[in-house]
């Protein structure tokens, strides 16, 4: 017998693997973030979160893969929002992200990018590549005590840990939700 949960975990399980396949399929998970992720997610997009709490808000890939990287950081997360923001900023819809190549018209994305360019004018919603962005890593900024930056390198490889199809069985996945839950 499962314990009941507020969400779809199986659901969730399916959207997490997509979301690092296609993280990693747009070559966000290759290299390090640069220094300038972490300034649009730190002082752009959590910003944008937190002042629009009712919104359906969805994140370019560089800033998605931030965010997604410190809320698997649980107690460090709710320590940095809570020390910003005064509450924890949940990310609703979870495992999601944009790319600039694709049009969605009327769609969420659409309603994010139109929202990010009137609060930020001069910040492009999709981050520039820049060749020089690797040399621009220098010191780790630490949010609340936490290295974002390096856990993104930790976190690169854990797609690699859950491909194998068994990862798609909803039978294999029922089954490991009965497990946690009997945890």
């Amino acid at each position: 017998m499962t314990a009941p949960f507020t969400c779809d975990l199986i659901e969730n399980a399916k959207k997490h693997k997509r979301f690092l396949e296609k993280i990693h399929e747009l070559g966000v998970t290759v290299s390090a973030p640069s220094t300038e992720s972490l300034r649009r997610y730190q002082h752009l997009w959590l910003p944008l979160v937190h002042q629009n709490p009712n919104v359906e808000l969805i994140p370019p890939s560089d800033v998605a893969w931030l965010w997604h990287c410190h809320r698997l950081a649980p107690r460090n997360y709710a320590a940095y929002c809570k020390n910003t923001f005064g509450l924890v900023i949940e990310a609703s819809p979870p495992f999601t992200l944009q790319v600039s190549d694709v049009s969605q018209e009327g769609s969420v994305a659409e309603a994010t990018r139109v929202l990010w360019e009137k609060m930020y004018p001069y910040d492009a919603v999709f981050l520039k590549a820049d060749p020089d962005s690797a040399a621009a890593q220098g010191k780790a900024e630490l949010l609340s005590g936490f290295d974002l930056l390096g856990s993104t390198e930790r976190q690169a490889t854990f797609l690699w840990q859950v491909s194998a199809e068994r990862f798609e069985d909803d039978d294999f996945l029922e089954e490991g939700l009965e497990n946690y839950s009997r945890f």
